[in-house]
């Protein structure tokens, strides 16, 4: 098969068969489920996180009603320091516990084709095309062509 109909057939498909909007929906849907699960995990984080805040809260509470009934010392008052610094510390953290959630666009299979179309576009411009075939070549190490005699189609291995 020449280079050239193989290229076309290569562009082509990546406009047309990749991210399709059923596989888009598949993607979402386990995106969403990973996204669940990792925030499942985030919140065990989160729990154990306002947990220790809790403690140093209580821990600080103690000792400054041992400095206010007199009960101070240099090691005291190191402590209350410590304690101060570690609940600053996990109150500055606590924000990056939680996760941020990435929005996909609906529209996202169409803006996908638009890029493709943008990339075939400009690959296959005159001024580039020499230099765009060097680097796909470099990015494919080989493309398998086979034919599915069930589904009677060819078949890109890339």
């Amino acid at each position: 098969m020449r280079e050239d109909p193989a290229a076309e057939t290569i562009l082509c498909s990546l406009r047309e068969h990749l991210l399709r909007n059923e596989a888009f929906q598949e993607f979402k849907t386990r995106y969403f489920h990973h996204f669940l699960h990792q925030e499942k995990g985030n919140g065990e984080a989160l729990h154990l996180h306002d947990q220790r805040s809790r403690e140093l809260e209580k821990k600080i509470s103690n000792l400054m009603d041992a400095v206010e009934n007199g009960q101070h010392s240099s090691v005291i008052v190191e402590r209350l320091n410590s304690y101060d610094q570690e609940l600053k510390t996990l109150h500055e953290t606590r924000d990056r516990l939680i996760p941020k959630p990435i929005r996909l666009p609906d529209d996202m299979p169409s803006l996908y084709r638009g890029y493709i179309d943008n990339l075939v576009s400009t690959l296959t411009d005159e001024s580039v095309v020499s230099r765009a075939s060097d680097e796909l070549h470099e990015l494919l190490d080989r493309v398998v062509v086979s034919y599915d005699q069930d589904a009677k189609n060819h078949l890109l291995d890339m």
